[in-house]
């Protein structure tokens, strides 16, 4: 998920700086150049190390994708939970297509582990949100038994404004609930919503996903209108978890362990929810209140401490992610400490747009990546 959004035993490379040209010339080159086995290194760190807040007390959970397996069922679902994980959102589809060959095995791996499982769908708004929205029920009944309620991932506009975007979700939104039941929860990202958005109002109804990717939490007054976040994704390029082989984006739980257990429910036309918590900690079960005197930014909005994110995008920007799932190198040859896919992190700013508006163009990349043989230009993905 992105974002993902994506997403730990190894730290992914990371480049941002003005220089950042330079740094992404030097990382092709010196990638070109391996020729000695690479070595696996696991250095799983704790939430206090990437987030200042008693939040890091809280239920702890994960997001996972395609990003996770690189290798089928590579996730030890088993560790995660020994490791301190009591959910998972787990991508399920992307536009009206299937968006996660291992979410089966997923599904099972995280249930059995004693996790609470639920599923995400990646929105193109430039097709159809009804049938977008029956996709993803229908999914989400496949998987069926108590889940976390359904998320809409929301972070790429398509070339659409904000009125119709607004129409877009409502419409996705409406669809989805009616078919399975369920509130569904919105996850997306500051600087995205104030002005892809408009900083719309009309969905504060809906439980918050909140992507901010540095160290302190997000404050009030939320965008969009929400008292708080009800989820906060607060590290991803750069999120290490136990039973991950891969990065993975790393997420808090704003409330109890009671309150949690309460939003899970079964889907279909006759399920109840239980409404998302205020963010205040009324059991006693957890420290922390969702009003700390931490604040935080969006995904975008590192700080200058990398251990909490890596991206170093500038607050309100969002950064663009270049992931290279393949090299031209014999497999096992990466140097100690990097992993397929490799992400490279740039602040969108240095474009002057958003991820939506950079084009994947292959001249394009050869810009950036000169050097690395067209079929792998080719299989760069931007997000």
């Amino acid at each position: 998920m992105y974002v993902y959004r994506q997403r730990g035993g190894r730290r992914p490379f990371t480049l941002v700086s003005l220089g950042v040209f330079a740094a992404v010339a030097v990382l092709v080159a010196a990638l070109l150049a391996v020729t000695t086995q690479g070595q696996q290194i696991r250095n799983v760190a704790e939430p206090s190390d990437y987030i200042n807040s008693n939040l890091a007390s809280k239920p702890q959970g994960v997001d996972v994708s395609k990003w996770q397996h690189p290798s089928p069922n590579s996730i030890d679902w088993k560790s995660a939970a020994a490791g301190g994980k009591e959910f998972a959102f787990i991508k399920s589809t992307e536009g009206t297509e299937p968006g996660n060959d291992n979410l089966a095995s997923d599904v099972k791996g995280a249930r059995e582990a004693g996790m609470h499982i639920g599923l995400y769908h990646k929105a193109l708004p430039s097709m159809d949100a009804t049938a977008q929205a029956d996709a993803f029920a229908e999914s989400v009944l496949e998987v069926g038994g108590e889940q976390l309620p359904p998320v809409l991932d929301f972070e790429l506009d398509e070339g659409k404004n904000a009125e119709q975007l607004a129409a877009w979700v409502q419409e996705f939104m409406d669809r989805l609930e009616d078919k399975t039941g369920r509130t569904p929860i919105m996850y997306t990202y500051k600087s995205f919503w104030m002005v892809q958005m408009a900083n719309t109002k009309k969905f504060s109804e809906y439980p918050l996903w909140l992507a901010e990717y540095r160290q302190e939490e997000p404050t009030e007054p939320q965008i969009g209108g929400w008292d708080s976040f009800t989820f906060w994704q607060y590290a991803g390029n750069d999120g290490q978890a136990d039973g991950f082989p891969t990065p993975v984006d790393l997420n808090v739980f704003n409330g109890s362990k009671s309150e949690l257990d309460k939003m899970v429910g079964t889907v279909g036309s006759g399920a109840q929810d239980t409404p998302a918590p205020s963010g205040e900690d009324k059991t006693g079960e957890s420290e922390s209140e969702s009003g700390d005197s931490q604040s935080g930014t969006d995904e975008s909005g590192t700080e200058e401490s990398e251990s909490e994110s890596g991206s170093g995008a500038q607050s309100g920007d969002k950064p663009l992610t270049l992931t290279i799932p393949k090299l031209p190198i014999p497999e096992g040859s990466l140097p100690a400490g990097m992993t397929l896919p490799i992400k490279i992190v740039l602040p969108s700013s240095i474009f002057g747009v958003g991820s939506s508006g950079v084009s994947s163009d292959v001249n394009w990349l050869k810009s950036l990546l000169g050097g690395l043989p067209e079929e792998v230009l080719k299989s760069v993905e931007i997000s």
